[in-house]
């Protein structure tokens, strides 16, 4: 409360506030009695003014009506004011009722005065948000000027709830160099609608014509729960445009679902990925990494590093991240300890094909469970320089197996790749030497040693 009273918009707010009240309580005597108010019954406001003004004022900061910022009034705000004067005359018709039985107090005075303190008081706070959406430029949709050569002429691909929260922070943020034109949606029942006064032009069928009609410079995809197939589709019809074209992200990557200006993103491959995410079984994973210290190898690259997050998250006793990449190897350490910082986590810099340096972390750290995810895996550059992929994928896989074998370690993951499935290529032929060593290891020691084929993995250096 002490930080509104030295706020001085809460005091003109306030002044407001007291005016409106009183002059909907008097225009309600007004109304009833068609202008002439009798004396007594005048006498009778005059007599009641003096307790309903703090009566509803104390019911409009109980319902945080002096708590919102004005010239973002919203339906929230409008609720908040129902409820307070719902309150505030329940409350007055009680009171005159218990104590007077309304004698002297025509009761459809109260009724008026709850309507025109609603609408007065409603619309003081809707004229304060009128005034700045004006002056941010949110009102009147023709407000750039189409001599602004910097300005761009957009469309905006779905006319949903993500492209009016788009429009509305184009119209409001003068900083955004863009006009609006029009919307494009396939359903019919918004075709020749307006959102904020911005026109429904047409089907995404319609798109080219009416890029060319309307000398449009860019197109924003704003339809963040589309389909893979729904998203080929809009993508395959904007670049018939010839125009650069963007997206909005879907909902999972906005926080609480804001959808923003800067989330605006190019279109990339994983948004026209046909296929859902696997569902994990969490609780069976769990059940081996869970309290148990973790290896992986390669832990600094893009695949070991993304395998090290997920692992953290079912909470290993320790994690031990090897890798010959120092720089990669400490920002991985980094972004864990930030994420999970109740994990205990050893790196390790060195090549896997160091036998004594591998034995000698082996017998330190005792893991339990091993993802071997060390691997060149860049195509081309195994195609130049095959004695490496043979050296680092071959002798380096052979080293970590057979120490694994020997320390007795209970589970041992092989990150192996599809390019394996008969190979044509130095990289694929290699990762499937590394299987058919796992399998003759398995076969020999009778362990849980273990392949995984990955396809290209999205993100992933080299990958795609």
């Amino acid at each position: 409360m002490l930080h509104l009273l030295k706020n001085r918009n809460f005091w003109v707010m306030l002044a407001g506030d007291v005016a409106l009240i009183v002059f909907s309580y008097f225009f309600a005597y007004y109304l009833r009695f068609d202008g002439d108010i009798p004396a007594r019954y005048f006498s009778n406001w005059m007599n009641t003014i003096v307790w309903i003004l703090p009566l509803k004022l104390g019911c409009f900061y109980f319902f945080g009506l002096y708590r919102g910022m004005w010239r973002y009034s919203s339906i929230y705000d409008l609720i908040n004011l129902i409820k307070a004067c719902l309150a505030s005359s329940t409350i007055i018709a009680v009171l005159l009722y218990v104590t007077v039985r309304f004698a002297g107090f025509p009761r459809s005075v109260f009724i008026i005065d709850f309507f025109l303190t609603l609408i007065l008081v409603g619309g003081y706070r809707m004229g304060v948000r009128v005034f700045f959406s004006r002056t941010n430029g949110l009102l009147g949709p023709q407000h750039v000027s189409n001599k602004d050569t910097a300005t761009k002429r957009l469309i905006i691909i779905g006319a949903g709830d993500a492209g009016e929260k788009l429009l509305r922070e184009i119209m409001e943020n003068r900083n955004l160099h863009y006009h609006v034109v029009g919307f494009v949606d396939d359903d019919p029942a918004k075709l020749n609608r307006t959102i904020h006064g911005i026109p429904v032009l047409g089907t995404l069928d319609d798109l080219e014509g009416i890029v060319e009609a309307n000398g449009i410079d860019e197109l924003i995809i704003a339809i963040p729960s589309a389909s893979s197939g729904e998203m080929r589709r809009i993508v395959d019809v904007c670049e018939h445009t010839g125009l650069p074209y963007k997206i909005i992200p879907g909902i999972g990557e906005l926080i609480e679902g804001r959808v923003s200006v800067s989330s605006v993103r190019e279109v990339r491959y994983e948004d026209l990925l046909g296929r859902k995410p696997v569902e994990l079984n969490i609780r069976q994973i769990g059940c081996y990494l869970t309290e148990k210290r973790v290896m992986v190898t390669g832990g600094a690259g893009s695949i070991g590093s993304e395998l090290c997050r997920q692992i953290a998250r079912f909470d290993p006793s320790e994690l031990i991240i090897i890798d010959r990449n120092e720089s990669g190897l400490y920002d991985i350490g980094i972004d864990l300890l930030a994420r999970f910082p109740g994990i205990r986590i050893h790196s390790v810099v060195g090549p896997i094909q160091n036998r004594e340096l591998m034995e000698r972390v082996f017998s330190r750290y005792q893991p339990q469970v091993v993802f071997h995810a060390a691997a060149y895996k860049h195509v081309p550059m195994m195609e130049i320089q095959p004695w490496e992929a043979v050296f680092n994928n071959i002798v380096g896989t052979q080293a970590i197996l057979d120490i694994c074998a020997r320390k007795g370690v209970d589970r041992c993951v092989l990150v192996s790749t599809d390019k394996a499935v008969r190979p044509t290529n130095v990289m694929g032929a290699s990762k499937r030497v590394d299987e058919l060593l796992i399998q003759a290891y398995w076969r020999k020691y009778r362990a849980r040693f273990m392949a995984v084929r990955f396809g290209n993995v999205v993100g992933s250096a080299g990958s795609v």
